[in-house]
């Protein structure tokens, strides 16, 4: 998979030696979940995108879902990061809507918070405002806790009632904080590759210094 990496770091880390490791006590209890996700307008970083439309898409759709626009846009010249990610799909078939209307969101609310930028469904044309549509669990899943190993992240699980077959989703949400463990330095991943067709993937990165790109390529995708 193809990948960029944004990095302002002075190096890349390969191992990191016990006397550099952050000295957190891991032994309290996780931070508390918040009882809602709220809705607010994107960021003005965030500059619009246009989605492609069913009728051009070119490549197939994958499990009854048409992937049309994929979009990240971080904004790093706060004191936190903030990540604006929005993803527009349309439906084909029954198996389609039931992937549409089921998805999930990880976080840690020990230091981040997400919130909702808007949900619409283009139905025949129209645009509908779904934000009183949507049904959101907020849950913790710790998916090592077989091995006593917890991380304290939770899960926004994400229901969107009435979807039908021909519905385009578009619904986008933002992500802020930054992990403490990190200090000042910040990286993070955007895979460009995706393991199902995307008619368009943008992304979209605004830095207040220099800081380091670099591309890698995996061992699935050449």
């Amino acid at each position: 998979m193809l990948r960029i990496i944004a990095s302002c770091m002075a190096g890349i880390l390969l191992a990191m030696p016990a006397s550099a490791q952050p000295d957190w006590d891991l032994s309290g209890m996780a931070a508390p979940l918040p009882e809602r996700i709220d809705f607010e307008p994107a960021p003005d970083f965030v500059q619009p995108v246009t989605a492609p439309t069913p009728e051009d898409a070119e490549f197939e759709a994958y499990s009854g879902v048409q992937y049309l626009l994929v979009d990240d846009q971080q904004d790093m010249r706060g004191e936190e990061p903030v990540l604006y990610y929005r993803m527009v799909m349309e439906a084909l078939n029954v198996s389609g809507v039931e992937v549409m209307a089921n998805f999930d969101i990880g976080f840690d609310p020990a230091w981040e918070t997400i919130a909702f930028n808007h949900v619409r469904v283009i139905r025949d044309g129209e645009v509908l405002d779904r934000q009183d549509a949507i049904q959101i669990d907020i849950v913790r899943q710790e998916s090592d806790a077989d091995r006593l190993m917890f991380n304290g992240r939770a899960t926004a699980l994400i229901r969107i009632n009435d979807l039908r077959v021909g519905d385009v989703l578009d619904y986008a949400y933002t992500r802020r904080g930054k992990n403490p463990a990190y200090g000042e330095e910040y990286f993070r991943v955007y895979g460009l590759a995706w393991t199902v067709p995307v008619e368009r993937r943008n992304l979209r990165s605004v830095w207040s210094r220099p800081c380091a790109l670099s591309r890698t390529k995996s061992a699935i995708w050449p």
